[in-house]
């Protein structure tokens, strides 16, 4: 149980009906859109493997979607044919409640208003994609002014002031720096 960011890692295993030959393999594919392979470490039931977070997987209820035999022989070298993916708590959705967060949130930049003379102000807004817990004025750089009067209106609305140099002309920049904050989950 638990929620699981960007390169956390889950253990994931299966139960077969009867004892496989070591080596033996599966490959999950999880509805995160992530794959695992699963493989016997030795001789018996149990196959496992090790489902690392990726950037872009997502999963309310971590669950298998399906599954393709690798190589699965009994002990007596009998093929397993089935492909039925289990249900209920034999399924990891129905046995544990795992949240898969691999979103990376992202930051939206706008001003008001949009041109100032030399020496003028100007409000910027920073509005988040999702609840951010570390975003601060550090992580935020500009040209041709200064930034000041940091707020947080709500963990996903920001502003600040930026006042445009004396006597310098050109086009301002306002920039967040990429994975300069994160999420509440740690992304």
């Amino acid at each position: 149980d638990g929620t699981y960011a960007i390169g956390a890692t889950v253990s994931i295993s299966a139960t077969t009906s009867e004892a496989i030959q070591s080596g033996n393999t599966l490959t999950v594919s999880l509805d995160s859109g992530a794959t695992v392979t699963l493989t016997a470490a030795s001789a018996g039931t149990t196959l496992t493997g090790t489902y690392t977070v990726a950037s872009g997987n997502s999963s309310s209820d971590l669950t298998v979607s399906s599954f393709t035999i690798g190589t699965v022989l009994d002990t007596a070298g009998n093929a397993m044919s089935s492909t039925t993916v289990p249900s209920g708590s034999s399924n990891i959705g129905g046995a544990k409640a795992i949240v898969i967060d691999g979103v990376v949130p992202t930051m939206t930049v706008s001003a008001s208003p949009t041109s100032v003379s030399s020496g003028g102000t100007s409000t910027i807004t920073f509005t988040a994609s999702e609840a951010t817990t570390t975003f601060a004025l550090a992580d935020i750089s500009s040209t041709l002014g200064t930034l000041s009067n940091f707020q947080s209106s709500s963990s996903t609305s920001y502003t600040a002031t930026f006042t445009a140099a004396q006597s310098v002309g050109g086009t301002a920049v306002v920039t967040v720096a990429s994975g300069s904050f994160s999420d509440a989950n740690g992304n």
